[in-house]
């Protein structure tokens, strides 16, 4: 394993005294999630049967049932993807700005969400949102749900003080990651192959690795 060494930074309230050697230590145990899920993002224009299989195990192991996928798949044919850029980042994502990229994520998001069907959880969604637009949407399943959860009802708080609009929320998970993890984006100078990971998905060697 390569030596490498950067400042602690703070997760959600989780010190990571080493994130670096953290980030590089999933790298090298976890080769074929990142070869075979996490550089296929950003290389879909729709949501395909393909996309579906990298988020299956052993990779990431969604657990999208097969009448799931064609529901997720179709629904993605009518999905508003225009109107959130390939390159779009979470960090330029504010709640407060309204008609913003936040609220055009959000409306993405919705389109599936509000339509589901049952047994459809948020780790699905995301894990498949991830692939279409991997700086803007993050993975979120059972575990980083329950690490962020404070994070997400603090955030909701402070956003529906300044928008009221937003007060009916009592999470926000996107601004509890996006205050508490990418404002805190350690130094890291790896470089080759790891560099084309997706930048936003760093968080998940930190949490889980």
């Amino acid at each position: 394993m390569a030596v490498v060494s950067s400042p602690p930074v703070a997760v959600a309230g989780r010190v990571v005294g080493n994130p670096a050697y953290a980030v590089v230590r999933y790298l090298e145990q976890h080769g074929g999630t990142i070869t075979h899920y996490d550089f296929r993002a950003a290389t879909f224009g729709q949501v395909t049967p393909d996309l579906i299989r990298a988020t299956r195990s052993p990779w990431m192991g969604s657990r999208i049932s097969a009448e799931q996928a064609t529901w997720i798949i179709n629904r993605g044919t009518t999905a508003p993807w225009s109107t959130v850029s390939l390159e779009a980042q979470l960090k330029e994502a504010d709640p407060l700005v309204a008609g913003g990229l936040y609220d055009r994520a959000a409306a993405l998001w919705e389109h599936f969400w509000a339509a589901r069907p049952t047994g459809i959880s948020t780790a699905k969604f995301s894990k498949v949102l991830y692939l279409m637009r991997p700086g803007l949407f993050p993975i979120l399943d059972s575990y980083l749900m329950k690490f962020y959860r404070a994070a997400a009802r603090e955030a909701a708080c402070e956003v529906g003080r300044q928008r009221p609009s937003l007060g009916r929320l009592t999470t926000l998970y996107w601004e509890a990651i996006d205050k508490t993890f990418c404002a805190a984006k350690p130094p890291c100078r790896c470089s080759g192959r790891y560099s084309r990971r997706p930048q936003c998905q760093w968080r998940r060697p930190l949490l889980k690795g």
